[in-house]
């Protein structure tokens, strides 16, 4: 994911999220920081014993985004994510025949994120 878009994004979300949620001029900020600890911390864990990458630093950077337009509602912008991102991911293993098959984590966060603000 390129720099660019990822930074415009986020600041696209963070100026955003106080109108979008009534809430404080901070809820931005707290919601990207939550999304980006969260989404970093999963990809450290799905690194342990792994030589190949679990995910990428696109994936969070757009759960930075994610959090920063959900604002307090960060964390349940990122579980409807991983869910979706998990569906995906079955519905790629179940496709391709083998266990080695790569699923892209960024447009579940995407549609989680779409959801979030829809459904709010």
């Amino acid at each position: 994911m390129y720099t660019v878009v990822a930074g415009g994004g986020l600041a696209l979300s963070l100026g955003l999220s106080p109108s979008l949620h009534g809430a404080g001029p901070l809820s931005g900020a707290v919601g990207a920081a939550v999304g980006f600890v969260a989404v970093a911390l999963l990809r450290e864990i799905g690194r342990l014993g792994r030589v190949a990458r679990t995910m990428g630093r696109g994936d969070v950077a757009i759960a930075s985004m994610v959090g920063a337009a959900a604002g307090p509602e960060a964390m349940t912008a990122l579980a409807i994510c991983v869910v979706l991102s998990g569906t995906l991911a079955l519905a790629f293993l179940v496709r391709g025949n083998s266990r080695a098959v790569v699923a892209p984590y960024g447009p579940g966060l995407c549609l989680g994120g779409l959801f979030c603000l829809v459904v709010r």
